[in-house]
């Protein structure tokens, strides 16, 4: 990650690798890890959601994405505006995410064990929907399209809460809790991503990042654009119910589609 403060925030306040590491999307064995944030849990915050704050997330950038796929080749001029990929929260877990639960300082934590936590192991960049929509993990393959497409050589990419809620009987997500969490997240850490990373253009992937965006940007008193794309999960797991019958490839069009007029705009 190329910004110090982000990197800071990220590999010291939310997972605490004591620095930096090496730059791999996986790593053989998890990373030991001195620390995590527990600050819904210590100020309150958890008590009042209920459930439980387990899985995590950190954020990652167009420079990690680089260093594993090599460089990006665009032709003529790249997008150089800063540009901020927003989702909700850490979403599924799998075991290519994230590591066995671990205690710590009263809470129990599931750490990232795909460091750079979005960046695809297949080579080369995707160059059309093709390249990544067959690919069980298809996240940071899609991301990484989305930046060889549209040309974006500065983009950060996080969620608005770094914490997954869940209830604590069922497991399943619910809307006050997870809400309850995101508000103080966003208040934490967002404020300052943004503070740093001063985005022109923030591209929210489906309705729950963009509420949880739009709330913080009311609270804040931000002025960035912003967009909001079909969710990528929708897309490979759900297309089949989208009221207008369109396919899998029409969606991700769709999205190219927001983001040219967004950019253009822009320019």
């Amino acid at each position: 990650m190329q910004n110090v403060g982000l990197a800071d925030i990220n590999f010291r306040e939310i997972v605490d690798y004591g620095g930096q590491p090496e730059v791999h999307n996986r790593y053989p064995r998890p990373l030991a890890c001195r620390g995590y944030c527990i600050d819904c849990e210590q100020s309150g915050v958890l008590r009042e959601a209920g459930g439980e704050l387990s899985l995590m997330s950190h954020g990652c950038d167009s420079t990690d994405f680089q260093a594993v796929l090599g460089p990006m080749n665009v032709a003529g001029s790249g997008v150089t505006m800063p540009v901020l990929f927003l989702l909700e929260n850490p979403g599924a877990d799998d075991r290519y995410r994230n590591g066995t639960e671990v205690a710590f300082r009263g809470s129990r934590k599931k750490p990232p064990v795909n460091h750079y936590y979005w960046t695809p192991s297949a080579r080369p960049w995707p160059h059309q929907v093709a390249d990544f929509i067959y690919d069980p993990h298809f996240y940071g393959p899609y991301f990484a399209y989305l930046m060889q497409r549209h040309r974006l050589l500065d983009v950060y990419i996080t969620n608005v809460a770094k914490c997954k809620w869940t209830r604590a009987a069922s497991g399943k997500a619910g809307g006050g809790g997870a809400s309850l969490v995101a508000r103080h997240c966003s208040e934490r850490f967002l404020e300052r991503e943004f503070e740093i990373f001063r985005p022109r253009l923030v591209v929210c992937f489906g309705g729950n990042a963009e509420r949880g965006f739009r709330e913080f940007s009311r609270r804040f008193g931000l002025d960035a654009v912003s967009i909001t794309l079909i969710h990528p999960a929708f897309i490979k797991n759900r297309s089949q119910t989208d009221p207008q019958r369109r396919s899998k490839e029409q969606l991700f069009a769709e999205n190219d589609h927001r983001i040219v007029e967004a950019l253009t705009r822009l320019a």
